[in-house]
């Protein structure tokens, strides 16, 4: 089975609502209420982005209460961004509970998507809050092959715990391909922004990005960082260590990683039960 075969029956059931906010963002004649209403015609969403933008990921000082508030400090580009991540959590129903529990998938994806912000904005990185959708879907492609390959990505889940080889290392072993190629191939086919099939493609790579090494970089730290805090997880039976040479890309040091975990732990229960709240 090739990629193209994987990610095949999303390619034709990309997120309208995702799509159809974009049509509106992008035609300047649009007004925050034009936006807000596309959004409202999903009130479960609505409501959702809404305790998202009141969580600790966002941070706002004073109460959202309405999308068009919400825009006014998150942004267009970050609005539709939430929607995208958020309509992608709710995408990936049914899979066998014997290969991943979703809840524990996204918790973990949760955890790598605060982390990612925290370690942004402790090394003054610009627009810190684009980590959010990096963090959020950097194991998308997970999700497709547990849908499409149960067979083959359990004994690839059973190999990895068997072997102490990430995931990624055993998958490549098992289906000819791994997660990341998987999650990109399916973004690209969604004609998604580039850093986004990027980062996905190389977070277990950083350094082999061309354009955006340092946003993969951070989602592979916080990848990281979330597995060693036991955030619940995506199936893999093993985890890589820190990588010394990427925290001085960083300029971090171990008591950095040490001073975030601890903010991480502080904020990720509280973002979790927002994200994975029903409506």
């Amino acid at each position: 089975m090739k990629v193209e075969d994987i990610v095949d029956d999303w390619v034709a059931s990309p997120p309208d609502l995702y799509f159809k906010l974009k049509k509106v963002i992008e035609n300047p004649e649009s007004s925050f209420k034009d936006i807000g209403e596309v959004i409202l015609h999903d009130p479960a969403l609505s409501a959702r982005i809404l305790k998202i933008s009141n969580s600790p990921l966002f941070n706002p000082e004073s109460q959202v209460e309405t999308i068009e508030h919400a825009l006014t400090f998150i942004g267009m580009n970050q609005l539709e961004e939430l929607v995208l991540g958020t309509a992608e959590m709710e995408s990936f129903k049914g899979i066998p509970v014997d290969l991943i529990d979703i809840n524990s998938f996204w918790k973990h994806s949760i955890g790598c998507a605060l982390g990612a912000r925290l370690i942004a904005e402790y090394i003054h990185e610009p627009e810190k809050d684009r980590f959010y959708l990096l963090g959020i879907l950097h194991d998308i492609g997970s999700l497709v092959i547990y849908k499409k390959a149960p067979k083959a990505a359990k004994e690839a889940l059973e190999l990895s715990e068997a072997s102490s080889k990430s995931l990624f290392q055993v998958e490549a072993q098992v289906h000819g391909f791994n997660h990341a190629e998987v999650g990109a191939a399916l973004f690209q086919a969604w004609k998604l922004p580039e850093r986004l099939i990027e980062v996905v493609a190389n977070h277990h790579t950083p350094l082999q990005s061309k354009n955006y090494s340092r946003d993969a970089t951070i989602i592979h730290l916080a990848d990281i960082i979330s597995h060693e805090l036991d955030l619940q997880g995506a199936g893999e039976g093993y985890a890589a260590p820190l990588d010394e040479n990427l925290l001085k890309d960083l300029k971090l040091t171990q008591k950095d990683i040490s001073r975030l975990k601890i903010q991480l732990k502080d904020q990720f229960e509280e973002t979790a039960e927002v994200f994975l709240s029903s409506g």
